[in-house]
């Protein structure tokens, strides 16, 4: 029982606290109740004792006294036993001269004992007389010994009542206090560093009044929430500073705080590191005052704690200097130092960070990176940038001596196919050898500098406007160049091409010169003719104009919204017959008028966007046709011209099947035309997707069949079904012997490999008569009718059923 209670006093200090209070004054209050009302029945029963006696002396007093005058004694004692009759009555004597005392009962001694006294007076007429004296002893015990009694039974009645009372508000208190008071403190003994989420409730109905516990969950809540904010703070900064630590002992650059009086109070090992390689002497200690001033002036003779403080005094709040120090026993060195000052909030001390980096490396890279800058890595040629300023200078020197510059522009395009092969090294090697050859070939004093992947850029001084100099070069050039060169003991000629540009004519600065060589270059390279080099021509560059134009809109996506297609019908030879229409794109733009297929086209191939322009095209064909082939004879198809690139991606047989489901066409409905450079490399993934199609039931046809240089093996290699013979056959058909030869031979070849003929480009009617007579199939050309927007193609087939 013992060890339950001192258990319970140790769990539960503040309840038996307040039980043994409740205790204490519910019986300091029970007894000083009890105590009136014990004291007003004492009070009672003493006014019953005195009213008793009084009656006694009114009613047996003058019955004894007639009795003691008669001197009848009988009569005496008879009237004192009445009188000891009466309640708290212990003893009654008479004592009288003319008898002896008569007494009655048994007279004691005690404490609550008392004796009344009357005087027997007996009067007769006006005469009163003594005849004797009547004393009774009263015995209070009872009145004590019940006012006893009564104050136990009330004592533990009241005890008893207080001790429920207690328990009553006991257990009331713990279930509206105590027990809500113990949950925030259990909550509140659960919280630590990482318990930080546990919220204060008072786990009650959320409906009951607000009262004064909802203001202590509140107020602990709110001191939880900030703690938990002070503590996230308190982490932030913890984790700042050891990031900062860590940066500061990790890293390469010296550190070191000190105060304003040159006592030092951080330093890391690279400060000792620095210090050790400039043979500086270490102090004994580093942390005795003015020690930093010490290791400033070995560092620098001009610094010292006072100067620092004195340059971060004001709006100051960094310094900065670099140094460079010529270690003993270590090479050169450059160092930056830097210094700011800060407040230390802790103990309000101003203090200063120094920091010492040794950034002689860095010195070194910007050396290097200037020369990779001005030179070139591979050739060590002059870069770019660096000659066109020495180009400048020398268009600046040919002003004075009224002479003239020529620039040429040099590309070649077997540096990819080089590295594909062989290797990217061995693409460099073939690199140094063009421009060994380049120098070689060209004048003395001749500027030379690479100005792309594959392109040089040279530049030499003629002294006439005679241009046989820059000939004799070109010569040189071309002749080098037709001879191929051995890279991994492996022939490779070098497809080359070129731009000049010649001052004051074509330019009179760097800039102009080199764009006018670059729109000759690339000239040269659209025409892909046997003269290797171009000359700048002032009409190159409203070519360029128009090339960034039409690149621009294809870029945007311009074009595709400009662009409509047309339709050419193609005829059976024999009943010209109408089995077929060709599509044609057409590009009308509002600021350059009508542009070529050949010109948008070439662009969108260059700019990889030849897909989404085709797909474009493909699917509004395919949407036309669909319209048509109720209206059409059994068999039309619609012609679609395929670039080389649309086929080679991926997602091709994608988008043929796609502009077939929008367009709700039949595969049959459809024959895509590609031309002769799509088979000039043996690729068989080209053959999986040739194969693919007519899988799919999409007939293929070879376009501007004559034109190129593949191989005739083709023609039994793809599924083609049609060919198509190249105009540049038809519009020499009947002035050309030769043409009509090779035209009656294609015909015939095709025939016997199965295959279809189409003849494209017809404008005389002596022309079909002739094709007709070779067995040509079908026929297309302006004699039938010129390529037609939708709407007039639809009226046009419409006039032929």
């Amino acid at each position: 029982m013992l060890t339950t209670l001192v258990g319970f006093r140790n769990r539960n200090p503040l309840t038996l606290r307040i039980l043994i209070s409740i205790v204490l004054a519910s019986s300091v209050f029970a007894a000083v109740i009890t105590g009136f009302h014990l004291y007003g029945k004492f009070r009672e029963d003493m006014q019953t004792l005195d009213v008793r006696l009084r009656d006694a002396e009114s009613t047996f007093l003058p019955a004894i006294v007639d009795a003691v005058w008669r001197v009848d004694k009988p009569l005496v004692v008879l009237n004192l036993n009445a009188i000891a009759q009466l309640p708290f009555v212990n003893y009654l004597v008479i004592n009288s001269p003319d008898f002896e005392s008569i007494g009655v009962g048994e007279k004691s001694d005690g404490p609550f004992q008392t004796l009344q006294r009357y005087q027997l007076s007996y009067q007769q007429g006006d005469e009163t007389s003594t005849v004797g004296e009547l004393i009774i002893q009263v015995d209070r015990h009872s009145i004590y010994e019940n006012i006893g009694r009564d104050a136990v039974i009330l004592l533990l009645l009241n005890a008893f009542k207080t001790l429920c009372v207690s328990l009553i508000i006991l257990y009331l208190m713990d279930k509206m206090l105590f027990r809500y008071l113990r949950r925030l403190r259990n909550t509140a003994s659960g919280i630590t560093m990482e318990r930080l989420s546990e919220r204060f409730t008072l786990g009650r109905d959320p409906d009951l009044p607000v009262d004064e516990l909802d203001d202590i969950c509140q107020s602990l809540e709110s001191m939880r929430i900030r703690i938990e904010q002070g503590v996230t703070e308190l982490r932030i900064t913890k984790a700042e500073r050891e990031r900062v630590y860590h940066a500061a002992s990790e890293g390469e650059t010296a550190v070191i705080i000190f105060n304003e009086y040159g006592v030092i109070r951080f330093y890391n090992h690279q400060f000792e590191g620095l210090l050790d390689k400039l043979t500086i002497r270490l102090p004994a200690s580093l942390t005795d005052m003015y020690v930093i001033d010490e290791v400033l002036d070995s560092i620098d003779t001009q610094l010292s704690t006072r100067s620092l403080v004195n340059a971060l005094m004001g709006e100051n709040h960094a310094w900065h200097k670099e140094l460079f120090l010529l270690p003993p026993d270590s090479p050169p060195c450059w160092f930056n130092l830097r210094c700011v000052s800060y407040l230390n909030t802790y103990d309000d001390e101003q203090q200063y960070i120094l920091s010492i980096r040794d950034v002689t490396e860095l010195k070194n890279a910007y050396v290097r990176q200037q020369e990779l800058v001005e030179k070139d890595a591979l050739t060590g040629l002059p870069s770019l940038a660096v000659g066109l300023d020495m180009l400048q200078t020398r268009l600046d020197t040919s002003v004075d001596h009224n002479a003239h510059l020529a620039v040429f522009i040099v590309s070649t395009n077997a540096y990819k196919a080089v590295q594909e092969t062989f290797g990217l090294h061995y693409a460099d090697l073939m690199l140094l050898q063009i421009s060994e050859i380049i120098a070689h070939k060209a004048p003395p004093a001749t500027l030379l500098m690479r100005s792309g992947e594959s392109d040089f850029l040279c530049a030499f001084e003629l002294r006439s406007a005679h241009a046989r100099l820059v000939l004799e070069f070109l010569d040189r050039l071309n002749e080098a160049f037709n001879a191929p060169l051995y890279i991994h003991d492996e022939p490779v000629h070098i497809d080359h091409y070129g731009g000049v540009a010649i001052s004051p004519n074509d330019g009179i600065t760097s800039e102009d010169l080199l764009q006018h060589a670059m729109s000759a270059l690339y000239k040269a390279k659209e025409a892909r003719s046997d003269n290797r080099f171009y000359f700048y021509e002032p009409a190159m560059k409203q070519e360029s104009v128009r090339r960034l134009y039409i690149a621009a809109h294809i870029r945007s996506g311009k074009c595709a919204e400009e662009l409509e297609v047309y339709f050419q019908p193609i005829l059976k030879a024999g009943s010209n017959q109408l089995i077929a229409c060709e599509a044609l794109a057409r590009w009308d733009s509002p600021v350059l008028g009508v542009i070529p297929p050949t010109e948008f086209i070439f662009e969108a191939e260059r700019l990889h966007a030849i897909c989404q322009l085709g797909e474009s095209i493909l699917q509004r064909a395919c949407i036309q046709a669909a319209k048509w082939l109720p209206l059409a004879s059994k068999g039309f198809y619609m012609s679609v011209n395929i670039s080389p690139l649309q086929v080679e991606n991926r997602d091709f047989i994608k988008v043929v099947k796609n502009a077939l489901a929008i367009a709700q066409l039949p595969p049959n409905a459809l024959k895509l035309e590609v031309t002769e450079r799509l088979l000039l490399n043996d690729d068989s993934y080209v053959e999986e997707k040739m194969q693919e199609l007519k899988a799919l039931g999409v007939r293929i046809a070879i376009d501007d069949f004559g034109s190129g240089y593949a191989s005739l093996n083709y023609l039994c290699q793809y599924p083609f079904e049609l060919l198509k013979i190249d105009q540049s056959f038809i519009s020499k058909l009947l002035e050309d012997r030769s043409s009509r030869i090779l035209v009656k031979m294609i015909i015939q070849m095709a025939h016997d490999l199965g295959l279809e003929t189409v003849a494209e480009g017809i404008e005389d009617k002596q022309v079909q008569e002739l094709l007709e007579s070779m067995g040509c199939d079908y026929l297309q050309g302006y004699l039938y009718s010129v390529p037609l927007p939708a709407g007039d193609f639809e009226s046009y087939l419409n006039q032929r059923l």
